[in-house]
């Protein structure tokens, strides 16, 4: 089983770069019939992991010889960040020569279906996972271990649909009741907003420590913390939310709009091995059509 992913970039940060390391790196862990080779020409299958990161001649050649595709969807793009491609048409595109669409969540399915045609029967729900060889709780303390609790903030991109105000708001409330709290940052921000102490204006506890993009890092700094701070909007399944959750964080201020609260589900699978063994047998059963029609 041949799988070809298409980038761009090779060295980016972000939901759907996280992704890509994830899956690669379950796939080969897992199953050893996978491999990941470098052109289309070489693949039995055609994987698209967002509509930014594969040109459409790629998707089109694709098609013409005879590779299924697979195309991962997340969310409706914005095009006022993505200037130069018509995401847009492209989602209509890329979904309609797809064998088919897996979107990230049940809120994705329905929010960006609009745009790739939710009414086909070629699309399913396969949730994220996060390596939890990586991403493991830490050691439980006693209550009374604890001098205070420690909140965290962790966003990849500059992007207001984060919505870090919010959570700056809920930290001070919080921090009202009890100045024994800390909030740590972790991110990307404006230079403004860093250099003016994120607008804390009432001496609160707080400590940025920039981008992380050590993954290992990322981990033991979850560990060491206590609770998420997650208002992000419209964010259709957060590896920020499954990384705490995998480490033991509680989540808090989880906004209504969004795949978030669908991860927070009790009994729910957020493992690698989970999320490869659904794509894996996604794959299988292309593949089998693939056999039947050469027979």
């Amino acid at each position: 089983m041949k799988i070809f992913i298409p980038t761009k970039n090779k060295d980016s940060i972000g939901g759907g770069w996280t992704f890509m390391k994830n899956f690669i790196t379950g796939m080969k862990r897992y199953y050893k019939d996978v491999e990941f080779v470098g052109s289309l020409e070489e693949c039995d299958i055609l994987l698209i992991s967002g509509v930014t990161l594969v040109d459409p001649d790629t998707v089109a050649k694709a098609s013409q010889l005879g590779k299924k595709i697979v195309f991962r969807v997340d969310n409706i793009p914005r095009k006022s960040r993505n200037k130069r491609s018509r995401v847009y048409s492209n989602m209509r595109s890329f979904a309609e020569s797809a064998d088919m669409v897996v979107f990230q969540s049940q809120w994705a399915q329905m929010y960006a279906g609009f745009l790739t045609g939710n009414g086909l029967l070629n699309s399913m729900v396969i949730y994220n996972g996060v390596d939890k060889d990586i991403f493991y709780p830490g050691p439980e303390f006693e209550s009374s271990d604890y001098k205070s609790l420690k909140y965290l903030y962790v966003q990849s991109q500059k992007n207001e649909n984060k919505r870090f105000a919010e959570a700056a708001y809920i930290f001070h409330m919080r921090w009202r009741k009890d100045q024994n709290i800390k909030l740590t940052i972790i991110g990307e921000f404006p230079s403004d907003l860093v250099s003016a102490d994120f607008d804390f204006f009432a001496g609160e506890n707080i400590e940025y420590l920039g981008v992380v993009p050590d993954r290992k890092m990322l981990a033991d700094i979850y560990r060491d913390h206590d609770i998420l701070l997650f208002p992000a909007f419209a964010d259709a399944s957060p590896n920020t939310v499954l990384e705490a959750r995998a480490c033991g964080l509680l989540v808090e201020g989880v906004n209504d709009v969004g795949g978030t609260k669908e991860l927070l589900e009790d009994g729910l699978d957020i493992s690698l091995e989970r999320m490869c063994q659904d794509y894996y047998s996604l794959f299988s059963f292309l593949m089998t059509d693939i056999k039947e029609v050469s027979v």
